[in-house]
């Protein structure tokens, strides 16, 4: 990733910048910002809607590689970066954001779609401690979304023989369908394109309610954090609605006695008390990290299948400096009715991900 902020005109502050994945760039934020007052604030641009704790803290200072299967999942739906504006405030106790969006920057939409993705989305953070070693942090999110297309649907017309895009067959292809969502998640990396869990494309969605809480509490060198989230999809005259959910919950301890921190209602970064220097007997710092992880997309309304995907993680952050970290992730996953199934008759996918970085960032 490559990027530049800064300020215009005294006030105005300005972000842009990109990412360059397998050959592809792709534009992240692209916003300017004006604060009112030192706590109010608005975001005009591309930018991350409010929505949870990691999906809003920055990818560099998560704790694991990715972050959880429903995060990842349900923002798809109505979060993640779009572009829109967004009302903030930062206090030293409490966080809120308000904002209207429509879709990223990259818009998908085609001759039968009567708009794009639209929606309104809120965050509010209450830390009634925060202090050196200490963080006690509860927040709730919500968005309600609208106009949905997929690029893996099927046409009107177009009968499929099973539950995925796959075994459908039409000329020429539809470059995007209106009023239809695909919910998917895969196994704490991203790797590959391999879904532990997926609906398939579900047709006639007229909207979508998501609703969030976090939970985050730091004691010295221990943290535990959790989020649990909800989506339900309202759909087109007879068509039943549905409803899926997912959460993650982790532990955190560091050996080496750094605490974890937050700032503005997020993950902040970590600064090891020693810079890693052998020669002067200085090793960084180190975290042990075990994450139970589950996201579940059954809904009977939409199949009898079982679709449920869950992961244990455990991991090792060792952190050389404030800006360089090595990440060790070894990810246990098991999923039901998932496309990772092997052999293709069998229902369950089970496995095993050992993943590393070597990540700097300034």
């Amino acid at each position: 990733r490559f990027g530049f902020e800064g300020t215009a005109f005294r006030k105005w502050k300005w972000r842009l910048d990109a990412e360059y994945v397998k050959g592809a760039v792709n534009l992240l934020d692209a916003y300017v910002q004006y604060p009112f007052t030192p706590k109010w604030s608005i975001t005009i641009g591309q930018q991350k809607a409010p929505y949870g704790l990691e999906a809003n803290s920055t990818d560099a200072l998560n704790s694991f590689l990715e972050r959880g299967m429903a995060n990842v999942a349900f923002g798809a739906a109505g979060a993640e970066r779009r572009v829109g504006v967004n009302l903030g405030y930062s206090g030293d106790h409490f966080h809120f954001n308000l904002g209207a969006f429509g879709a990223g920057e990259a818009v998908q939409r085609n001759a039968d779609s009567p708009d794009e993705t639209y929606s309104v989305n809120g965050r509010l953070v209450w830390e009634p401690i925060v202090d050196t070693g200490k963080l006690v942090h509860l927040g709730v999110s919500a968005y309600r979304a609208t106009n949905f297309q997929t690029a893996a649907g099927t046409p009107a017309g177009v009968t499929c023989t099973g539950t995925t895009s796959a075994t459908c067959s039409f000329t020429p292809p539809r470059a995007a369908t209106p009023n239809a969502l695909r919910l998917a998640g895969r196994p704490g990396a991203r790797v590959d394109g391999g879904n532990l869990v997926d609906t398939g494309t579900i047709a006639g969605v007229k909207n979508a309610t998501f609703l969030g809480a976090e939970a985050a509490l730091v004691h010295g060198p221990f943290s535990i954090q959790a989020e649990y989230e909800r989506l339900r999809l309202n759909r087109y005259g007879v068509l039943p609605s549905l409803s899926f959910d997912g959460f993650y919950v982790f532990g955190s301890w560091f050996i080496t006695g750094e605490s974890r921190s937050f700032k503005g209602g997020v993950a902040d970064r970590l600064k090891p008390f020693e810079d890693f220097d052998p020669s002067a007997g200085k090793y960084g710092a180190v975290e042990l990290l075990v994450r139970y992880d589950q996201l579940d997309l059954t809904d009977l309304d939409l199949s009898a299948n079982t679709r449920k995907g869950t992961t244990w993680t455990g991991a090792v952050n060792w952190y050389l400096n404030p800006n360089t970290r090595f990440v060790l992730n070894y990810i246990r996953f098991k999923g039901q009715h998932s496309p990772l199934s092997v052999p293709a008759n069998s229902t369950i996918a089970k496995g095993d991900i050992i993943a590393t970085r070597l990540q700097f960032d300034f």
